[in-house]
């Protein structure tokens, strides 16, 4: 590990498995067009973020959503539909994290875990502050904000064909 600059160097090995896969997923309420963001209370305390964690060895990434999403804020009204909006790699290759929008056809109350201790729904296109780093600068990459303003232009959402 290169101490000055905090990254690896050429000569770390780590086996092509050591790659650590996180997910996340931005709650879309039709019904409000309002989306939820949790209040953190452990890592990066204090800021806003999604629901989301880490890939456990042989999990697919939607059991690891739906896992994530039991563990941190309990039921979730079903049924609700997947959309991808960004896959972030890190400049080493080694943490890779995927965003997804998650639309439901109402708001809910969490029931949050120990990770959070507040929650919001908030108005498309606002945000709580601060927003959780990563978080930050998925949403002002334009071309995240054009996919969730094509997702929050949908209006006849189908959710019984899920």
């Amino acid at each position: 590990m290169d101490k000055k600059l905090g990254r690896r160097t050429s000569t770390t090995k780590l086996a092509a498995n050591s790659v650590v896969t996180g997910v996340g997923a931005l709650f879309y309420s039709v019904a409000t067009q309002r989306c939820l963001y949790l209040l953190r209370s452990q890592k990066q305390r204090g800021t806003w973020g999604l629901v989301g964690g880490k890939q456990t060895p042989g999990e697919s990434v939607q059991t690891t959503l739906y896992r994530e999403f039991t563990e941190e804020i309990g039921d979730v009204p079903q049924p609700h539909r997947l959309i991808p909006l960004e896959t972030f790699t890190s400049d080493d290759h080694y943490f890779k994290f995927i965003t997804y929008a998650c639309i439901v056809p109402a708001e809910f109350t969490p029931v949050l875990n120990a990770e959070h201790h507040g929650y919001c729904w908030v108005q498309i296109g606002e945000f709580p502050r601060p927003l959780h780093p990563g978080l930050w600068n998925t949403m002002n990459f334009s071309v995240i904000q054009t996919k969730i303003n094509t997702i929050c232009s949908v209006t006849d959402w189908d959710f019984h064909t899920i």
